[in-house]
């Protein structure tokens, strides 16, 4: 039935994040008919330096490779196999499995419209004004653009006063998504500290012992402007699609109760390449942010309409599941790759607002590899398991086919 409301849906990574999860779930079947293990399966099949992508792209500085091997080190990977084979073998109606997955994520699409970045400096105190064009949503943009401001002008970061997004300032902007609000409003920003910079060039030279102030009040006595606008218009410089790719790879373990359907996330490890990060901070906090709200929509979040009146009837937090902090992962390890950097972008920094995301369908195949583990154990049909989403409790009872025999034996025990 057709209605004028809106369907409910998400607003990170709205195409990768069902791509990343058939893609993934994709490679567990080719790994399964291949009688290959999937962790070794998926990290046989990693871009290296040198292939093409789909688009037709030339891969270079993914880092998989060594993402990979640090994870795996960092994670304790095979030690913590062998313990869950363990534990398995120890438990039958608890199971636990784990999982890993890589994920590589196109930045930086053309939308034609600006990013742009205002800065006024005061002559009374050297303290400067900032008015970017972006929507702050807790990605972290104003304080990005405050510390390339900071770092260009080479001053305290504590003499950047933001001042809120105003079409009047910034007129004719470009949307805020795309993961790439951030990197470009940066750009623009470090822009317009460049103009600064040129204008108090020759005042500098002839005064370099100024404090910051003093060289800001000489040139305002002098008559200099020291308002600017930084503008940066994206440019995919040839390639089909995207500027560059943010790549990462993660881990996740999750343990089942196959009398219930009831899972738990025990751990998760992240490793993801940000480039040079400007807050690192507010990066990994995207991270985990990314990680949970794909773990909502993987495991949880469902929209159902009623089949005669078309009337959603999970329109409130009470049908609408949400992760809350009970659902975040036991254990949450992010790491950020080191020594690595991204030319393509503003400051050699990486975009990592939605790419994180596509890392979440780990969810659902280390809660597949923990109940693949107990049909093994009841010698149950060997077959490859699959499922309509969310993966909720129920549809994990609904796999495991716990048997009524099993269900007498736990009682009694």
């Amino acid at each position: 039935m057709r209605t004028d409301k809106p369907e409910s849906t998400f607003v990170r990574g709205p195409g990768p994040a069902v791509s990343s999860l058939a893609n993934l779930l994709l490679m567990d079947h080719l790994a399964f008919e291949a009688g290959m293990d999937p962790i070794e399966f998926k990290f046989n099949n990693l871009y290296k330096d040198g292939d093409f992508d789909i688009l037709g792209n030339k891969r270079e500085g993914d880092n998989f490779q060594r993402m990979w091997s640090e994870l795996l080190q960092l994670a304790d990977i095979e030690a913590r196999r062998k313990e869950i084979e363990e534990f398995n073998k120890a438990n039958t109606f608890r199971k636990r499995g784990l999982d890993m997955t890589a994920v590589s994520y196109q930045i930086g699409y053309d939308r034609g419209r600006p990013s742009q970045v205002y800065l006024t400096v005061q002559g009374s105190d050297g303290s400067v004004t900032l008015t970017h064009s972006g929507a702050e949503m807790g990605q972290g943009l104003g304080v990005k653009c405050a510390q390339a401001v900071a770092a260009k002008l080479n001053i305290d970061l504590t003499l950047i006063k933001l001042k809120p997004t105003d079409s009047h300032v910034t007129p004719n902007n470009d949307v805020t998504g795309g993961s790439s609000t951030s990197e470009w409003n940066c750009q623009a920003a470090v822009n317009a500290a460049e103009q600064i910079n040129q204008r108090l060039e020759t005042l500098r030279a002839a005064n370099p012992q100024d404090s910051w102030p003093a060289l800001v009040g000489k040139a305002v006595s002098a008559g200099i402007c020291l308002a600017a606008m930084g503008v940066f218009t994206a440019d995919n410089a040839g390639r089909k699609a995207g500027r560059y790719c943010s790549t990462g790879v993660g881990a996740v373990e999750a343990e089942v109760d196959v009398l219930t359907g009831l899972y738990e996330i025990r751990r998760v490890d992240i490793t993801m390449d940000v480039g040079r990060s400007i807050n690192p901070g507010v990066d990994i906090g995207q991270i985990e942010g990314a990680f949970v709200m794909g773990m909502g929509y993987y495991l949880m979040e469902r929209t159902v309409y009623d089949a005669d009146s078309g009337r959603n009837l999970t329109d409130s937090t009470w049908e609408y599941k949400v992760p809350q902090a009970a659902d975040t992962p036991r254990d949450f390890r992010v790491h950020i790759l080191k020594s690595t950097s991204n030319p393509a972008a503003a400051m050699s920094t990486k975009a990592i607002g939605e790419p994180p995301i596509c890392l979440a369908p780990l969810c659902v195949t280390a809660i597949k590899r923990a109940v693949e583990a107990y049909r093994e154990a009841r010698g149950k049909p060997r077959r490859h398991l699959t499922f309509d989403m969310p993966l909720t409790p129920e549809r994990v009872l609904m796999l495991c086919e716990t048997s009524e025999q099993d269900r007498l034996v736990a009682r009694e025990t």
